[in-house]
């Protein structure tokens, strides 16, 4: 979706919203994205969407979410739960 996009640096969701899944890859390789909220509906994801995402700081993410698909390498980034 937004795969490659370096110039996305904060990425938020409407509320509510009925998404439930995103996509492998999706925000890769953004590499000025610092936080990424993402809302409860979500429950699904595929692997590595925020993969060399190298500014990231932040992320916003349901409890539920194994955060190992995510594709961090970061081990500095700051997890918040819903």
């Amino acid at each position: 979706a937004f795969s490659t996009c370096t110039s996305l640096e904060n990425v938020e969701f409407m509320t509510p919203s009925t998404l439930q899944y995103v996509a492998s890859r999706s925000f890769e390789q953004c590499s000025s994205i610092k936080q990424i909220s993402f809302p409860l509906s979500v429950t699904d994801f595929g692997w590595n969407i925020l993969h060399q995402c190298s500014s990231l700081e932040q992320i916003t993410i349901s409890q539920s979410v194994d955060v190992k698909r995510l594709g961090l390498e970061n081990k500095s980034i700051k997890i918040n739960n819903h």
